[in-house]
């Protein structure tokens, strides 16, 4: 899974922080800063009456910059073999004048892997292109033919007008269709045009449309520059057009939902109604549905993407996933259902967009081609409603998984369709609690930590135990306190609460060891730093962004610093306190009975700040307050 992967990669660093400050202007890229530039880019696209299609595209690029050669000196283009036809048309380079042909013979067409029962056969198309050299043009032209869709009779598609890191000078998207189309621009900087032909009298509606063209009014790049990490380009000030043949979304629902029905209204297989009568002995609702989905993924290996059986976006059935013992999102989906139903639950599919937070487009037309993944939407016996991605390894049935949290899905419930929000987590249900005793001398620190975990927060632990050694998981603890390696000869105590399999439970652990004194030095004295990596970073945020900004799980966070026998003058200063709609910070120190205790609270009560939000008054005083108040902060120890 990516979760999984990026959790590993950071063992364990679970408190996000952005990038450090830029001194640069954030803004769109201009044709200096493209890796390549597109001289032209044309598409067609003609819909058939049965949803199916054809289109035909073809681009010239220009190679400006080093970065920009290595994607056309092989170019790789996948496909599904059993639901699309892929042809390469033509494929040269023009350099110098001089032109050089990519022969058909040097195209090649491969599986990628062996087809496993019940899924599609991905192949990969590779086209190498000979004197890809900065000022060479490379020009392709395919034909993409899909012979099944996911629906029947309904198109859809969300047209990009950005290309990537490039630069485009010209484009040209044509859609025609034998179904009539509806459209939705988002054109924040007014440089589309779009040109309709309507559909025929004889349809029901007169703003259906034949035919849509849509071309670029001059130069353009949605790509941007010198904006921070964790951020993305909102979707206001992405350029797009959604073209669907409905505007309902009731529409999608009747045409999905009997491909779920069908499957989860089948007897449970021998293995599923052992977990139904596993999960009907826990006490409670969230251990019940916690059971059904840590059993099914012990039983069920999840394969993390989204594959179709002959085009169609449904699962299969029972038994054979079963007896596969492997699924996908669909799989997973319908047997939670199936198996929640015979335990009285009422649970429907979910469609959403799953993936970074920001990765989300809300506001277009009926369709699913802005769907990656489907989950379940649950409602128990005593009418309380669960929001279940039986997908992940770990279980979490009283929260919602910040993946798919805030987003907008899709309920395939045939008597009450929805296209509804999916809520965003509590952040009383997701706690840090961090308490840290530094004991002084003049080589060493001593450190004793007791550290608390809860809700969204614990999930990396229970992975990372999933996958490693206890001494792993061990090494892990001591790196996510001190952020360094800890000697096991430095360890001097060390206590951990069982990680409780699969199921999200409150966890905790207590360390003490020494480290090597890492004092800073000043003109009055050693000091200490007061770390801040808890906190996203506003400060290196552009007042000019382009961007939405990630803050990370929304989760209350405390620390409680004790610098045991010192009674710092002075320390009262380091108290303050602010409050945004994104987040609550505040610091108290005081000199308590010998000891000096400082006291650090977040609160993240929002995942995302809005691109619009970033020039509000808020928010140019919670940045003002973290460079200020958070920004480099050092005790002096002992004044000389």
């Amino acid at each position: 899974m990516k979760k999984l992967a990026f959790y590993l990669q950071l063992l364990f660093l679970i408190l996000l922080t952005l990038s450090h400050s830029y001194m640069a202007e954030a803004r769109f890229i201009k044709p200096k800063d493209a890796q390549v530039k597109y001289n032209f880019y044309n598409a067609h696209t003609k819909v058939n009456k049965d949803g199916t299609f054809e289109s035909t595209i073809e681009f010239e690029v220009e190679i400006l910059k080093e970065g920009g050669r290595g994607n056309f000196t092989n170019y790789r283009q996948t496909y599904n073999e059993d639901i699309h036809k892929f042809e390469i048309l033509e494929a040269k380079t023009i350099f110098e004048g001089k032109t050089y042909k990519v022969p058909k013979k040097n195209i090649e067409s491969k599986p990628l892997a062996s087809s496993k029962e019940g899924f599609d056969q991905q192949r990969q198309v590779s086209v190498p292109f000979s004197k890809v050299e900065i000022g060479t043009k490379v020009y392709l032209k395919l034909k993409y033919i899909a012979q099944h869709v996911p629906i029947e009779n309904h198109f859809d598609e969300i047209v990009f007008m950005g290309s990537g890191s490039g630069y485009t000078e010209k484009k040209k998207i044509t859609i025609e269709s034998e179904i009539p189309l509806y459209y939705k621009k988002n054109d924040p900087r007014e440089i589309l045009n779009i040109k309709t032909t309507k559909a025929c009298s004889s349809t029901k509606n007169n703003a259906t449309f034949s035919k849509i063209e849509i071309t670029l009014k001059r130069a353009f790049s949605d790509h941007t520059v010198n904006e921070t990490s964790r951020s993305e380009l909102s979707e206001k000030n992405t350029t797009w057009v959604a073209v669907s043949t409905t505007n309902k979304w009731e529409d999608i629902v009747a045409a999905e939902v009997k491909g779920y029905s069908d499957v989860t209204a089948q007897k449970l297989p021998k293995m599923f109604q052992q977990i139904a009568e596993e999960a009907k002995k826990q006490n409670n609702e969230v251990d019940q549905i916690n059971k059904v989905t840590s059993l099914l993924n012990k039983k069920i290996q999840y394969l993390g993407d989204w594959k179709t059986i002959k085009g169609r976006f449904v699962p299969r059935d029972l038994n054979t996933i079963a007896n596969t013992q492997y699924g996908d999102c669909k799989d997973f989906t319908a047997s939670t259902i199936a198996i929640l139903k015979s335990m009285n639950y009422q649970a429907f599919p979910l469609l959403v967009y799953r993936g970074n937070v920001l990765d989300s487009y809300n506001e277009v037309l009926p369709g699913v081609s802005t769907t990656n993944h489907v989950m379940v939407k649950a409602t128990s016996p005593s009418g309380k409603i669960y929001w279940v991605d039986p997908t992940n390894l770990v279980s979490m049935a009283d929260d919602i998984f910040a993946d798919v949290s805030n987003r907008k899905g899709l309920l395939l419930d045939e008597k009450n369709p929805q296209y509804l929000t999916i809520p965003e987590s509590d952040y009383n249900k997701s706690n840090i609690t961090y308490n840290r005793t530094l004991t002084f001398d003049k080589n060493y620190i001593e450190v004793e930590a007791n550290v608390a975990f809860s809700g969204r927060e614990v999930i990396p632990f229970i992975e990372y135990s999933l996958f490693y050694s206890k001494e792993q998981f061990i090494d892990a603890l001591y790196y996510q306190v001190e952020r360094s390696h800890i000697e096991p000869e430095d360890r001097i105590k060390t206590e951990v609460s069982q990680i409780n399999d699969r199921d999200v439970k409150d966890f905790c652990f207590k360390l003490k060891y020494k480290k090597k004194a890492d004092y800073v030095l000043t003109n009055y004295g050693n000091g200490i730093e007061l770390a801040y990596g808890f906190l996203p970073n506003m400060i290196g945020i552009p007042n000019d962004s382009k961007h939405d900004i990630y803050t990370g799980n929304v989760k209350t966070f405390s620390r409680t610093t004790i610098l045991k026998n010192k009674e710092i003058v002075n320390i009262s200063r380091l108290n303050t306190s602010i409050e945004t709609p994104w987040m609550v910070l505040s610091r108290k120190a005081k000199v308590n009975n010998g000891n000096t205790e400082i006291i650090d609270k977040l609160i993240v009560l929002k995942s995302t700040i809005k691109n619009e939000e970033l020039q509000g008054q808020d928010f140019q005083k919670l940045k003002n307050h973290m460079r200020l108040h958070y920004n480099n902060c050092v005790i002096v120890l002992e004044a000389h």
